[in-house]
């Protein structure tokens, strides 16, 4: 059984995406991870974070 690999969590709370992103602080951390807040912008693309990771990541295969 390996050990999971390090992921920095972020501070940065006030993040328009810290609901939807990985490293947001409000998730529950098993293991003392290391913390950096990182900084984003709003342009018109919307949000931008070198450090956003998406929670949730959907595949859809086809059977056919």
């Amino acid at each position: 059984m390996g050990t999971r690999p390090t992921m920095t969590m972020c501070s940065n709370l006030l993040c328009p995406n810290a609901k939807r992103c990985r490293r947001s602080l409000n998730m529950t951390i098993t293991n003392v991870e290391p913390i950096k807040c990182y900084d984003y912008t709003i342009g018109i693309d919307g949000v931008e974070c070198d450090g956003f990771i998406e929670k949730y990541t959907y595949t859809t295969t086809s059977s056919t």
